[in-house]
């Protein structure tokens, strides 16, 4: 008897500015579940998760996403 495994699931986050970059990122963000799994296969579930918020510049005049990322990413994960 074969044991199959259930497929892993993995949540790709996508933080965007508010205006027209938090726009454009709802309208495209469903595309790429779809594309990740026709191009890395079926047996991993893709989601994308949006959220638009203000992205303060620090004062190198960068947006931090890495420092926004690991904010974020503790609320995001689930058990």
């Amino acid at each position: 008897m074969m044991v199959q495994r259930a497929p892993e699931a993995l949540v790709v986050g996508l933080l965007t500015d508010d205006g027209l970059p938090g726009q454009l990122a709802g309208r495209i963000a469903d595309g790429p579940p779809a594309r990740l799994a026709r191009d890395l296969g079926e047996e991993t579930t893709w989601r994308v998760e949006h959220e638009t918020q203000s992205l303060p510049l620090n004062e190198e005049g960068d947006i931090p996403m890495l420092a926004l990322a690991e904010e974020h990413r503790p609320a995001r994960l689930r058990t």
